[in-house]
């Protein structure tokens, strides 16, 4: 099929052909490129793990904590459920109550911010629990009746209080 002038030119726009590419355009292309992943292609493992700025508060708390959560003081996890469980020989299931979330001590919509000093780490199980009621319970007023229920053995199952070791916070 024979194409017009007019047409050639258009179809130059968009394909591109590396040969005509100057060696900074090709650079820039191969980098761009080969920092982003293709559909289904999980990004490079020597690269750092893009951070969202409420992740990054999270894992401060997390780490200022020593990754034991707020409320009940039980070991959590951020990235590695599997080798959480193995660790403390549990299931996955139960591993999952205790994956780390970001807990705002005033939520944000009663007047909260997301400052470093509103935002705690906290297992799933205890920041679901806080926010399953009506009016979520004071922090503090929470974390005593978490302690309370803690020394009786009534916040997480039996197995789970034995092998982490809980005691009240």
């Amino acid at each position: 099929m024979l194409l017009t002038s007019k047409a050639q030119s258009s179809i130059s726009l968009v394909i591109r052909d590396p040969r005509r590419e100057s060696a900074s355009a090709r650079s820039k292309n191969r980098l761009a490129s080969a920092s982003t992943p293709r559909v289904g292609e999980r990004p490079c493992a020597t690269e750092e793990p893009f951070v969202s700025r409420s992740h990054s508060k999270c894992l401060a708390a997390f780490r200022f904590q020593k990754g034991h959560c707020y409320y009940c003081g039980a070991p959590m996890w951020l990235q590695e459920p599997a080798k959480f469980a193995s660790r403390y020989s549990i299931s996955l299931k139960q591993a999952a109550r205790f994956q780390c979330t970001a807990e705002h001590l005033v939520a944000r919509q009663d007047g909260g911010s997301d400052a470093r000093n509103n935002i705690v780490a906290a297992c799933q199980f205890c920041n679901s629990q806080r926010h399953r009621r009506l009016a979520a319970p004071d922090p503090q007023a929470y974390r005593k009746l978490i302690a309370r229920r803690l020394e009786r053995r009534r916040w997480h199952p039996q197995k789970l209080h034995h092998v982490l070791g809980l005691s009240p916070p």
